[in-house]
């Protein structure tokens, strides 16, 4: 019954438009601040999927569950795109609609991408999209109340280069940015790292057929926080790819929405 319940929610829930986006930075973020804005949303002949480039003014949005259903957690979502553009739906609203089924505030940030899709500085674009994170962080507990969340219950999950950034938050965080936990799916590592010992605990998913980031990723991510006696969980499925996103492929990774509500309800993310 309650997957049912669930099924119809998040349908009704797709039917409805975007949120309004937040400004991070009013006056401009640090770095490109003075760079006019020109967003493309383009869709992709391959697959059909919504993306957006040239983001230089990065935002949130916030969709809230129904009142009846909120238990006050809520969780920033990265979508993925190499650096080069944000797969804003498959990776981004549509997984914020499908957590509201679960009673959480999904938040879809748009980070900053590259200007220049051909030449990517990696470790310039990383800093950015980290920094928008934590500007994130920071504004989504202090405005805790106006969205009817708990501050302390505020986790972030991330999709491919989304998920280097819950990674890279993971390990950079402080007080105010601390996530509650982390949701890393098929995300790409640094190639050294170390999490601290009071870092988030993850839950940490990926396709052993992926093709473009190597499923060893989830695997030194998992290692690296159990060492240090984190908490985490780990699923590799067999079959699944790169990209899927929250879409349906007829694939083992289908199921990986089941496994993570499982997670958080088991952690108590979901419990009012």
């Amino acid at each position: 019954m309650r997957n049912v319940l669930a099924a119809a929610v998040f349908a009704a829930a797709v039917l409805a438009a975007d949120p309004k986006e937040i400004r991070l930075f009013p006056h401009g973020a640090p770095g490109t601040g003075d760079i006019p804005e020109t967003v493309i949303s383009e869709k992709s002949t391959t697959d059909g999927e919504r993306r957006l480039r040239l983001v230089t003014r990065p935002t949130i949005a916030i969709h809230l569950p129904p009142a009846e259903l909120a238990n006050g957690t809520a969780v920033i979502v990265a979508p993925g795109g190499g650096d080069r553009h944000l797969a804003i739906d498959k990776e981004g609203h549509d997984v914020a609609r499908w957590l509201t089924t679960l009673g959480v505030a999904g938040i879809v940030l748009k980070y900053r991408v590259s200007r220049d899709p051909a030449k990517i500085d990696r470790a310039a674009v990383a800093a950015m999209a980290l920094d928008d994170a934590k500007r994130a962080m920071k504004i989504v507990r202090n405005r805790a109340a106006e969205f009817n969340i708990r501050p302390e219950r505020v986790g972030f999950m991330g999709f491919s280069a989304g998920g280097n950034l819950a990674i890279n938050l993971g390990l950079g965080y402080d007080s105010e940015t601390r996530p509650a936990f982390l949701g890393i799916i098929y995300g790409g590592a640094p190639e050294r790292f170390e999490f601290a010992a009071d870092a988030p605990p993850a839950f940490i998913l990926h396709a052993a057929d992926d093709p473009t980031v190597p499923a060893a990723n989830a695997t030194r991510v998992f290692d690296s926080l159990r060492k240090n006696k984190i908490s985490a969980e780990l699923h590799i499925f067999a079959k699944g790819g790169h990209g899927f996103g929250i879409r349906k492929k007829g694939a083992p990774t289908d199921a990986w929405p089941d496994r993570m509500r499982d997670w958080m309800e088991t952690n108590g993310w979901l419990k009012k």
